[in-house]
């Protein structure tokens, strides 16, 4: 395999930033790729004289810029499930006043593609690009039950997903948070997204569960036959 070393650095030190470091000197980036300030900066000029990065000439401090965005946006809108998927977001948001997010497998993690606020001030964070582990929560259970995966989930459970046709879990992201997520299935029947909705635990209570649920299955069958699926 080919490995072109200043394009390799070049992307690792773009993979540094993140939403508790989204500005970053050369000093404090060179310890992170593992390389000497100066062909840190050199990396770093590049990328800002190509666009990918904004430099702070009072801080001197790195940022992605908004050309990044543009690449992800182009990822994003490729996705048709995401956007068959979005007016049911709303619909699910607009129904039960909870937060709706729509996640996929990458790099062995689930990540948030779409996301709609519930507007109340009680709520879970979670942002588009987000990567969470896939063995916690329900939507990581949701997408190895129906890919069949496994990171050390007991099959029990997965199968017990596979059956019910949703998962449900409460505190395993976070204390206090809960979450009822469901698959996005295409026309070959392989599952393509979760459809997850999240708050605080006492919101789903036995009185309000069986409803979330129920509507999160009827969603999950109308985007999917909208795909192509057929149960």
């Amino acid at each position: 395999m080919y490995n072109i070393r200043a394009v390799e650095r070049a992307f690792k030190l773009l993979e540094c930033f993140s939403n508790k470091k989204p500005q970053m000197g050369v000093t404090e980036l060179s310890e992170y790729i593992g390389l000497s300030k100066a062909t840190t900066f050199r990396i770093a000029e590049t990328l800002e004289q190509l666009g990918y990065l904004n430099k702070s000439e009072s801080t001197q401090t790195y940022s992605i810029s908004s050309k990044v965005l543009t690449l992800g946006q182009v990822f994003l809108d490729d996705l048709e499930f995401r956007t068959i998927s979005l007016p049911y977001m709303r619909k699910i948001r607009d129904t039960l006043d909870e937060s709706v997010s729509l996640y996929i497998v990458a790099h062995n993690k689930r990540v948030c593609v779409e996301r709609i606020q519930t507007s109340r001030l009680l709520r879970r964070v979670v942002t588009v690009g987000e990567e969470v582990p896939l063995d916690r929560g329900a939507s990581g259970k949701v997408l190895l039950a129906f890919s069949h995966l496994n990171y050390g989930v007991d099959e029990a459970v997965l199968e017990s997903i596979r059956k019910n046709g949703y998962a449900y879990s409460e505190n395993e992201r976070g204390e206090g948070i809960s979450a009822v997520s469901v698959p996005i299935r295409n026309f070959k029947g392989n599952i393509v997204a979760a459809l997850t909705i999240s708050g605080p635990s006492f919101r789903y209570n036995d009185e309000s569960l069986p409803r979330y649920i129920n509507l999160m299955k009827e969603m999950s069958r109308t985007i999917s036959s909208k795909l192509g699926f057929n149960a």
